[in-house]
């Protein structure tokens, strides 16, 4: 079209469709007040808006949308695969083999009230495989839950985080992350499944150690406070270091929809799965495009020198914060990671990464 050949490009959003009586605007309605509605999605789909970024847009969509590399997700069992394997985690079809050197994390961001226009309770899982002076972050599976007690959250997560077989939980442990917290400090019975989780207490923080019901816990939860006065500059150095691993090009995501349909039609037999199974499977990717449309849509403010990412009314950045809180910590893993290898020549370090691979 654009060379001067005979073609056009003509948008028919929904306000045809009804006007037409093939759609119902109790339909539309209907749609817009669901729990996961995405106002972005939706104006792209419905109503033939271009995708992209406002002017005050911190994250560029160009971006984060290169960074949609992965094809295949890492999903956890369901309750009915863990029994039917035995927990092998291996007979899962979307395992995939940790890599010696490979470190795993699972941010999460909580929620306790569910609805319409309140918060999701957010799991976001990363591979971290070492390059170097730091680590190629993947980030494979992305999980929302809308308001579950805190007891379920605690024993999902716990789910979520072996079945994965990660080292570290990173999550806000001030205001709603708390209840979750003390759940985790408790051992976690999980009848679906016939087996026990261990408790878990923080590891860098002696307060939030003390705070554990079990003495015995495992200390594996990188506990982050963004509250008080130290909360302007967590989400200062949240904000830029998220924003400089996509410049560099250092996370990878999955990719989109589409392409992530047709590796499963082609790899997992995607079209005759159940409705449930398809949706398992499909969810990631559509995760991710929710986890890019929240942040494209965060807003940049400074005050002090710090930089505040606000959310517009009506948006969320759940899935952001959740990413956000991960990356965070591994800045910090990264940070120690130079110092160790300062006095170490070069060659002994690549011989090490190679071997890891």
């Amino acid at each position: 079209m654009s060379e001067g050949k005979k073609y056009f490009v003509c948008g028919l959003p929904y306000q045809l469709s009804i006007k037409e009586d093939l759609l119902l605007p109790d339909q539309v309605m209907d749609e817009m007040q669901e729990a996961d509605f995405d106002m972005i999605e939706y104006q792209i789909e419905m109503e033939c808006l271009f995708f992209g970024e406002s002017d005050k847009a911190y994250f560029k969509f160009e971006q984060l949308n290169r960074s949609r590399l992965i094809n295949k997700p890492c999903i956890p069992m369901t309750d009915v695969e863990y029994v039917q394997y035995k927990g092998d985690k291996r007979k899962n079809k979307f395992y995939k083999i940790k890599h010696p050197n490979e470190i795993r994390f699972l941010g999460v961001d909580i929620a306790i009230i569910g609805g319409k226009g309140n918060d999701s309770t957010v799991f976001t899982f990363i591979r971290c495989i070492p390059s170097g002076d730091h680590y190629v972050k993947s980030v494979e599976y992305i999980e929302t839950l809308d308001g579950d007690h805190t007891s379920l959250q605690a024993l999902r997560l716990k789910q979520v985080f072996y079945d994965l077989e990660c080292d570290y939980c990173v999550m806000d442990t001030a205001g709603n992350g708390i209840g979750i917290y003390d759940e985790c400090t408790k051992i976690t019975f999980d009848t679906a499944r016939g087996i026990e989780y261990p408790a878990w207490s923080a590891m860098n923080s002696d307060d939030m150690k003390e705070r554990a019901f079990d003495s015995n816990a495992v200390p594996l939860i990188q506990s982050i406070k963004v509250a008080g006065q130290s909360a302007p500059y967590v989400n200062h150095e949240m904000a830029t270091y998220t924003k400089t691993q996509f410049v560099q090009k250092s996370i990878k995501l999955l990719c989109n929809e589409q392409e992530g349909k047709e590796y499963m039609i082609d790899n997992h037999g995607l079209m005759k799965m159940s409705s449930f199974d398809f949706a398992k499977a499909t969810a990631p990717y559509v995760h991710t495009t929710r986890l890019i449309s929240e942040m494209i849509n965060l807003e940049l403010t400074v005050k002090d020198g710090r930089i505040k990412l606000v959310e517009p009314q009506g948006h969320k950045k759940d899935r952001y914060s959740s990413l956000s809180y991960c990356l965070y910590f591994i800045k910090q893993l990264e940070s120690e990671m130079r110092i160790k290898t300062d006095d170490r020549d070069s060659f002994d370090i690549l011989s090490e990464y190679i071997i890891g691979f």
